[in-house]
């Protein structure tokens, strides 16, 4: 995904809670999405 940016993060249940904006031209405007990443994502491979 071309022009994918981190816009901000917070600690949530032990893990990170990111979010993360980039440019629809389908849509023609900027999309704004969350990932939640678990504590284990530091030390295991997630799904």
């Amino acid at each position: 995904m071309e022009g994918l940016t981190e816009i901000g993060s917070s600690k949530m249940f032990g893990g990170y809670n990111r979010r993360y904006r980039h440019f629809s031209p389908t849509l023609g405007c900027s999309m704004t999405f969350y990932i939640y990443f678990p504590p284990s994502a530091d030390s295991q491979k997630l799904p």
